[in-house]
């Protein structure tokens, strides 16, 4: 397989890298600002998790969320250019460099005044892959 095939097959993988990038390296004040964001856009909705749960586990939850949809959806690019690229056993390899970006990602926050990196934080992200896991299983199973 030629270079040019192999990146236009990962393509979508790294512009979901180069966002989560752009987010990991906001400071502590901004990243927590975007959260309350997205708990006030649920408030108008009617999704009230502040009254509910209290500001702390609300802005937990949205964070949380947010890095297993984020993950879940690099999971599911990397997979299609390992299956695209035809690599044997592409759920491994998508499996392993997950892994290994979450912990990248998490070393980087820590030279991101107000960050730290987590490895409970890699722990949530490698979440997202074991949903693709899963919904590749249940695929599988019932021969969708």
């Amino acid at each position: 397989m030629n270079k040019k095939r192999l990146i236009l097959n990962f393509l979508p993988s790294i512009i979901l890298l180069f966002i989560i990038f752009i987010f990991s390296s906001q400071k502590a004040n901004v990243s927590n600002s975007n959260s309350f964001q997205v708990l006030y856009l649920l408030k108008n909705i009617g999704i009230d998790l502040q009254s509910s749960l209290g500001l702390h586990t609300a802005n937990f939850i949205v964070r949380k969320i947010a890095h297993v949809m984020e993950y879940f959806m690099l999971s599911c690019f990397i997979y299609r250019g390992y299956k695209k690229s035809e690599f044997n056993n592409p759920l491994i390899y998508t499996f392993v460099t997950i892994f290994i970006l979450a912990c990248l990602d998490e070393i980087h926050q820590t030279f991101v005044p107000g960050r730290d990196g987590r490895f409970k934080d890699v722990l949530v992200d490698s979440i997202g892959v074991v949903l693709l896991v899963a919904i590749l299983k249940v695929k599988k199973y019932f021969k969708i």
